[in-house]
């Protein structure tokens, strides 16, 4: 009669039927001569008792195996939006289980809260162009779920090329442009002293999804303003879309210490491998000029001695930047700031 050593080789087996593994099968193997037998798959938890036999007799003892089938668990798909504005605070969730932990991960954006239950709230930064949130699941017995990954896209609803504002005596020419659109409904012109509070002061229609170019203009009358002991008016917009979406333009700023007005334009917009700024100012003055890529990296910097009036700098050898989207800020030491956007081709 052959001897098997049941304890040796079921052992292991039985190790493996405790796992976490939805579906088993039971492998029995001779130790002498390495034939085995395969039990069909099990899905639940199943005894099987072992006899062995030879010439047609059963031995007195008999081997069980209990095999105890745990399944993972089952996690649903992540709700929540997948196209997302730059600082749009959005929540994800997946359907809650009694007893299960969650481990979340995400890229492109910074959690407010969650992140360990069937949770999270996110704020996408304006840095990334795309991201993802991936979810691992947990029960109570310790079995892990499939990861549930959900990929994320950045959009931009409005690109802008400039946004300028020139005082004429007791009116303020607001003019902005912009490269493209998406669902843009319209924007709402706000207006302070101090900025910190800002006042609606006019709303414009937006172009709805454009990828041509577009001009826009407000005038704003300041007279009031001009009376009080205000010396600077801070403007900036606040682009809506039509599903309420918004996002605020860095502010540009108006002094109103002299009659005559203060501005920087940035010539050729779009540019390939140089442009000219020109700052107005209304005395002498100096100003810091930062470019920056669409990251917000300063890639250049440079200074300019700026006469009363008009002065113009040009910046060459822009050949080897990436193409895409800059930013041009303009700090003056009379407290003028200017923010302009601009493509590089």
């Amino acid at each position: 009669m052959e001897q098997v050593d049941f304890h040796k080789h079921l052992m292991p087996i039985f190790s493996k039927l405790n796992s976490v593994e939805p579906v088993l099968q039971l492998q029995i193997k001779s130790a002498a001569t390495g034939v085995s037998f395969t039990t069909p798959s099990i899905a639940a938890t199943t005894t099987y008792f072992v006899d062995a036999t030879a010439n047609g007799c059963t031995t007195a003892t008999r081997t069980s195996v209990a095999a105890t089938v745990n399944a993972k668990p089952i996690t649903s798909a992540i709700s929540g939006r997948t196209s997302v504005h730059s600082d749009t605070v959005e929540t994800y969730a997946v359907t809650n289980t009694t007893g299960s932990s969650y481990v979340w991960t995400i890229l492109g954006g910074v959690k407010l809260t969650g992140g360990t239950t069937n949770s999270i709230t996110i704020d996408w930064d304006v840095a990334y162009t795309s991201g993802m949130v991936k979810v691992i699941e947990t029960n109570t017995i310790g079995c892990k779920g499939d990861t549930v990954y959900k990929p994320i896209v950045s959009i931009v609803p409005v690109e802008f090329l400039s946004f300028d504002a020139k005082r004429a005596n007791e009116r303020v020419n607001l003019t902005w442009v912009t490269a493209s659109e998406i669902n843009n409904s319209h924007f709402e012109v706000e207006r302070s002293v101090d900025n910190n509070r800002f006042e609606q002061v006019g709303t414009v229609k937006g172009n709805g999804t454009t990828s041509m170019m577009n001009t826009y203009r407000m005038v704003d009358n300041i007279k009031t303003i001009i009376n009080s002991n205000a010396t600077t008016v801070y403007y900036r917009l606040k682009q809506v879309d039509y599903d309420g979406e918004f996002a605020y333009t860095p502010t540009v700023t108006v002094s109103l210490n002299e009659k005559g007005s203060a501005t920087a334009v940035l010539n050729p917009n779009p540019f390939k491998d140089a442009f000219t700024v020109e700052v107005t100012e209304s005395a002498a003055t100096t100003a810091e000029v930062y470019l920056l890529d669409g990251n917000g990296k300063m890639v250049r910097n440079f200074s300019m001695e700026l006469n009363k009036g008009t002065t113009a700098y040009q910046l060459t050898a822009l050949n080897e930047l990436s193409s895409g989207m800059y930013f041009v800020r303009i700090i003056t030491a009379s407290g003028n700031s200017y923010t302009i956007k601009t493509i590089k081709k």
